[in-house]
This record gives C-alpha cells, sequence and structure tokens, in this order.
C-alpha cells in the first residue's frame, strides 16, 4: 500500500470518526486535523505531527495515550467518549 493510499485508507478514517469532531472547522486548543496545513501547524501546544519523526509527533502520542501531554489530556478522545477502536499499524 502506497503512503497516500494508507493515508486515505487507515489514517483518514480514524481522524474523521474520532477527532474531527473537535478538531476541524471548530479548531479545540487551536488544532485543526483535516488538512495537511492544519497538522503541520497545530495548536496551541504546537505542530501536531513532525516529518520524519512519527512517534514523536504530539498526535501519535494523544493516540497511543502516551505522555508528552497535560495530565488532562494524555489521551484523545477524552475518556468520557467510547472506547478507542483497533488502531491500525501508525
Amino acid at each position: 500500500m502506497c503512503a497516500d493510499d494508507f493515508l486515505e485508507n487507515q489514517v483518514r478514517p480514524l481522524l474523521a470518526s474520532r477527532c474531527y469532531s473537535c478538531h476541524a472547522q471548530t479548531a479545540t486548543s487551536g488544532l485543526r486535523l483535516d488538512s495537511r496545513e492544519g497538522l503541520l501547524k497545530g495548536g496551541h501546544r504546537g505542530p501536531a505531527i513532525k516529518a520524519g519523526d512519527a512517534a514523536g509527533s504530539l498526535l501519535m502520542q494523544a493516540v497511543r495515550g502516551a505522555g508528552g501531554l497535560n495530565t488532562d489530556l494524555k489521551a484523545m478522545p477524552p475518556a468520557h467518549r467510547s472506547p478507542p477502536p483497533k488502531l491500525p499499524p501508525l
């Protein structure tokens, strides 16, 4: 699977179903995840993605619930929502 296919078939559906309600047109925390530009610009905590360093990106830390974010926002979406889906190999 090429990178574009992986993005469109694995990553974008995950973002659309789990993130866009807060991080698309409403841009909670100044973060938009519905465009490449929004991912690179990031929000109040900085860029959501780092080119060449997926594991070090804030987006991956949030999706995986790994450190790097404030303790009240370690995992996204917030815990009061439904359980996270099985993640594709990101």
